[in-house]
């Protein structure tokens, strides 16, 4: 079994909920068959969607590469990050990297391809929508991308940052209005491209959602079981 190493604290949560689900897709009977995870939780790393806004000078890129290094010195075969903004930065960060770098984006893509998807909604931070990670991505496997509104879009920011990473539950009248926007305008699945959307998922019981964070804990324990 490979080690996993997971560079936390963007937020703190989304962390503990991906530690969580690579637990539950880990098929392990016995507290000693589970993956074994090393975990940096820094909140202090640069808020991501700040700087790709312009709103702050401070990168994250350099913490995020020395959380990096400091895993693969610890004997880490996989690095996880449970924060899609930050993949703007992907090359910086896994540029010199002596292990795979999981990038959720692209997984997410191909996931979407599997299930035959022509349309998918977009959930994410502005730095992620500004940066197109998800729309270039999409757009590169066939797949047309649903941006939302402005005004839709902070409805969405709302859910991350004025609740989640404040600590409190999402309005379902919130989930429910983003949700019929996206189906609306043709979406066959929404992606949950923000880590801390979790909670969407887990209020809204519908199949329509894609969470990027079961995604990325999916791959993390395929890849940490191969040659284990």
């Amino acid at each position: 079994m490979k080690k996993l190493g997971i560079i936390g604290g963007m937020g703190p949560l989304a962390t503990a909920i991906y530690m969580k689900k690579v637990i539950e897709y880990t098929k392990a009977p016995t507290d000693a068959e589970n993956i074994q995870m090393d975990i940096i939780n820094d909140p202090t790393i640069p808020d991501r969607t700040a700087f790709i806004l312009g709103e702050s000078t401070d990168s994250p890129v350099e913490r995020i590469v020395e959380i990096r290094t400091d895993l693969e010195k610890r004997g880490c075969d996989v690095i996880a990050i449970p924060c899609n903004t930050a993949f703007a930065f992907y090359n910086e960060i896994a540029a010199g990297s002596s292990v795979p770098v999981l990038n959720p984006i692209t997984l997410t893509c191909e996931r979407l391809v599997g299930m035959g998807v022509k349309k998918a909604g977009v959930m994410a931070t502005r730095g992620t929508i500004k940066m197109g990670l998800f729309k270039k991505c999409l757009g590169q496997y066939g797949i047309e991308a649903i941006i939302p509104d402005e005004k839709m879009q902070s409805v969405v920011s709302s859910m991350i940052y004025n609740y989640v990473k404040a600590g409190k539950n999402i309005p379902s009248v919130d989930i429910n209005w983003v949700r019929e926007y996206m189906i609306s305008m043709g979406a066959q699945k929404i992606i949950l491209g923000c880590t801390e959307l979790t909670e969407v998922a887990e209020t809204d019981k519908n199949d329509i959602y894609v969470d990027t964070l079961d995604v990325l804990a999916e791959e993390a324990v395929k890849m940490c079981s191969i040659g284990g």
